[in-house]
């Protein structure tokens, strides 16, 4: 069933185990994973991509790996210079020079405006994750980014690379 949505939620599933990880989300409704890390594997048990995968079909909902949105070991260079992390520029210059980061932000984007989707990644706190980036171009396009933290929600705050990410996602 589809529905008319407009909030996407995020999560840094670091402190869960995949019970708490399970029943926090479950609270939200959550209809899709999107895994965005580059790597889909993890040291927490249940948390690689074929674990989850499993763990997440048992209770209704489905799993999609992005991995082309991770930002792991990615080195990229550019113009932008929007943060103190070097890490984090590298990461933009990638969302703002890939055609195919673009067109899979515009299937996630199409993918949020029907389901209630979750965007996890492993950090827990969205500042110092490269979902803050993801988050920043959803907002752009007019979703409402809330960050799941410790099972409580706080609302996006634009990265210092929001205005720059816009020149490119507004369009």
């Amino acid at each position: 069933m589809s529905k008319s949505v407009d909030t996407v939620y995020t999560i840094g599933y670091s402190n869960y185990s995949v019970y708490e990880f399970l029943n926090t989300i479950k609270r939200f409704n959550i209809d899709v994973v999107v895994d965005v890390r580059r790597f889909p594997r993890s040291k927490l048990r249940g948390f690689s991509k074929d674990e989850l995968e499993v763990v997440l079909g048992g209770v209704g909902i489905s799993y999609k790996w992005f991995g082309v949105l991770g930002s792991l070991g990615l080195k990229f260079s550019g113009s932008v210079n929007c943060s103190t992390s070097p890490t984090f520029n590298s990461y933009v210059n990638y969302l703002l020079s890939s055609e195919e980061v673009y067109n899979t932000l515009k299937y996630l984007s199409e993918l949020a405006s029907k389901y209630y989707v979750l965007i996890m990644c492993r950090e827990l706190n969205p500042k110092y994750c490269h979902r803050q980036f993801i988050a920043d171009v959803l907002s752009i396009v007019s979703f409402k980014v809330l960050h799941i933290i410790k099972g409580d929600v706080v609302p996006h705050e634009r990265s210092s690379c929001y205005n720059v990410l816009k020149l490119k996602y507004s369009r």
